[in-house]
């Protein structure tokens, strides 16, 4: 079985036929989670205590 990720990126124009979005917006999905996930990274190092 081929991981979802490289069977996309091999066969773009499948893409809306899998899962109904075209390349490009589920390219800009996939910036979105990147963006969403460093926030919340961030969010979470803040919020950290640091031993005293």
């Amino acid at each position: 079985m081929k991981i979802p990720l490289a069977r996309i990126e091999s066969h773009p124009h499948e893409l809306k036929r899998i899962i109904g979005i075209n390349y490009e917006q589920f390219l800009a999905l996939v910036a979105l989670a990147e963006q969403r996930h460093i926030e919340k990274q961030a969010e979470l190092e803040k919020n950290k205590i640091s031993p005293s």
